[in-house]
């Protein structure tokens, strides 16, 4: 789990370098645990959640529900899911939603 949290650190910063732009989904502890370890998040990211109750999960960052970052889900270039349980529904709900579709490469699916 943690070389999977260091490599997508890696790649979260690369994107935020190169201009692209990323999606972190997921405000749950293992969220916690990959900012701790990798700081803040990148202007290039933002967090989704579908669940409207996480909201107001953290006051260092604000928790964005899919519908209102549309766009940015839909210009993104990499998203990291921080639950495998969900993952392929959240991966299919894009895809469904927003007509996006992300190279296997790009997704990081980031849970024990």
């Amino acid at each position: 789990f943690k070389s999977r949290l260091i490599y997508a650190s890696g790649v979260l910063k690369k994107g935020d370098k190169d201009g692209g732009k990323a999606v972190l989904w997921g405000a749950n502890d293992r969220l916690l645990q990959f900012l701790k370890h990798n700081g803040p998040i990148p202007k290039n990211a933002v967090v989704v959640d579908s669940n409207p109750v996480k909201k107001g999960f953290s006051d260092a960052f604000t928790v964005f529900q899919p519908n209102e970052v549309s766009e940015h889900i839909i210009k993104s270039d990499i998203i990291l899911v921080f639950t495998k349980l969900n993952s392929g529904e959240i991966i299919d709900s894009i895809k469904q939603r927003y007509d996006k579709s992300f190279k296997k490469d790009n997704i990081l699916i980031l849970d024990c």
